[in-house]
């Protein structure tokens, strides 16, 4: 028997919807912990009970909130009308685009290399951490994703010979959904349309390309909305945000950090990628590989010139990688190639390793937490029981234990970043708001530079921010019931607090601490 099975319609929409099913496992539980998924989250729930206008032009805390386009905001909001306000059916939208983009890479990556190489693509992208952790966050990294792989998997398909032009035409389509979605990365799409017409020497595709209305398409899409908010508060706001991200004002450092980023971001499968990477560079001459290699190279390549550097900024390129993976194993599993022999002994390094890792989570979570708690055994057990299955069936023929490494690689990584990740944290902002609200119905404000928007998430409601000891002693005097906090964080910490409030309470949670007062009765 093939493994994988041969492909037949059945087992590939079973497949499909195992996939699905398994991505939306445990969305609820991780609470919300980053401040990128509560921009998101809360800039959408203060869209609720408001006009059109206010759609338009999203408020965050109160404040307008112009440093990305609005799609994120209009997704989470529409869930939000269906599922109630909660992280839950926020995240759905954001799961159902990851999953599309998982199908995106896999038929991307069957038009290159076949069906083998095209499920374990897909099963690399969907089993990598980056993509088993923010592919299920209420983020705009997957939306620009989804939309990156869909205009580069468009001109892949446009350029072929005889092709129709409306795959050039659709390329227009997710470039201004990319745009919409998250600004600047829609850019990587037209990198690769003119590094790809300078690989293939062939830049009719680029002429073709401007023939086909996709610039048009993409103007249509993105424009409206950018020429909205131009004639009613103008474009300064976002002007900042792309001056941001281009000099590098808030998140710096070298571009050497994207290495172990990288290789970070594709474990379990980080030995394979990496020589998948070297052998399609020195094998450039296929010209499918060198369209992969581009494809990678167009993300990369200008991440590494930005000034702006964060883990999740790499997420678009994922897909790319995935697609040089699933071609790294399906030359491994060519029978009788003894060129391949190091592959088949990174791919036992490689569960070897998993086992290894597994092993060590109740200690990890010892050293953490100064305790082990139940999940620690569950994770354990699931990740070696998984592990140990792959290095047994390595008796048999090599396909059979590949194929059980990559589904035991995306069920353990979901089990990882949804349940024994997120047990590692000492508190979440879920505990920190009941806390809050049991000191009573407020008003709610904080105080200081520092303020926590997935704290104002949980909180529902717009919590005013207070810098002064003058502003802070006035809202006293007029709101006798008014709850504070006072949130110190990365060496930063409020003001002395003004006399006539008394602590209540206060919260460790991490590298942050919340201190919590209220008016001396």
């Amino acid at each position: 028997m093939a493994w994988p099975p041969p492909e037949r319609p059945r087992l590939r929409a079973l497949a499909w919807l195992g996939a699905l099913l398994l991505m939306l496992t445990m969305l609820a539980g991780p609470p919300v912990q980053r401040t990128q998924e509560a921009r998101v989250l809360e800039t959408a729930r203060e869209m609720l009970g408001h006009g059109w206008h206010d759609w338009l032009i999203p408020h965050l805390n109160g404040r307008i909130r112009l440093e990305k386009p609005p799609l994120a905001y209009w997704l989470a909001a529409a869930a939000f009308k269906i599922g109630g306000v909660n992280e839950g059916a926020g995240r759905v939208p954001f799961v159902l685009v990851g999953w599309a983009t998982l199908i995106i890479t896999w038929s991307t990556a069957r038009r290159l290399f076949g069906g083998r190489a095209a499920f374990y693509a897909a099963a690399t992208l969907l089993g990598g951490m980056m993509f088993a952790r923010h592919a299920r966050l209420a983020e705009t990294d997957i939306l620009a994703t989804c939309f990156v792989t869909a205009a580069i998997a468009c001109l892949f398909r446009g350029s072929e010979e005889g092709s129709s032009p409306l795959w050039l035409s659709l390329s227009g389509v997710m470039i201004g959904l990319a745009i919409l979605a998250k600004g600047p990365p829609a850019v990587f799409a037209l990198i690769f349309l003119l590094a790809f017409a300078g690989a293939t020497k062939d830049w009719r595709i680029v002429l073709r390309w401007f023939a086909s209305g996709a610039p048009l398409f993409a103007a249509a899409i993105a424009g409206p909305w950018f020429l909205y908010v131009k004639s009613t508060i103008g474009l300064r706001t976002m002007q900042d945000e792309v001056e941001i991200g281009v000099r590098g004002m808030e998140h710096t450092g070298t571009f050497l950090q994207y290495i172990p980023d990288t290789l970070r971001g594709v474990a379990p499968w980080t030995a394979l990628t990496i020589l998948g990477i070297v052998l399609a560079i020195r094998w450039r001459e296929d010209a499918r590989l060198r369209g992969a290699v581009v494809w990678f190279g167009a993300i990369i390549v200008p991440l590494c010139f930005g000034g702006q550097r964060q883990f999740h900024y790499l997420f678009p390129a994922m897909p790319a990688l995935a697609v040089l993976t699933g071609w790294m194993i399906d030359r491994m599993l060519e029978r009788d190639v003894p060129q391949w022999e190091l592959a088949r002994m990174l791919f036992v390094a490689s569960v070897i390793v998993m086992l290894t890792a597994a092993l060590a989570l109740p200690i990890i979570g010892w050293k953490v937490r100064g305790g082990v708690l139940p999940v620690d055994w569950l994770a354990m057990a699931l990740c070696a029981m998984s592990a140990a299955t792959s290095l047994l069936l390595l008796r048999g023929p090599l396909a059979r234990a590949t194929f059980a490494f990559a589904i035991a690689a995306a069920v353990g990584m979901t089990v990882l970043t949804q349940a024994w990740m997120p047990s590692l944290r000492h508190s979440n902002p879920r505990d920190i708001a009941a806390a809050v609200r049991a000191l009573g119905p407020g008003p709610y404000c904080f105080y200081g530079e520092k303020l926590s928007l997935p704290l104002v998430f949980y909180m529902k409601q717009v919590m005013p921010q207070i810098l002064t000891a003058q502003e802070l002693s006035a809202a006293a005097e007029q709101n006798p019931d008014l709850i504070v906090i006072a949130q110190s964080k990365s060496g930063v910490s409020p003001p002395p607090v003004p006399q006539g409030l008394e602590r209540a309470a206060e919260i460790n949670s991490d590298d942050q601490t919340f201190e919590l007062y209220r008016v001396r009765r």
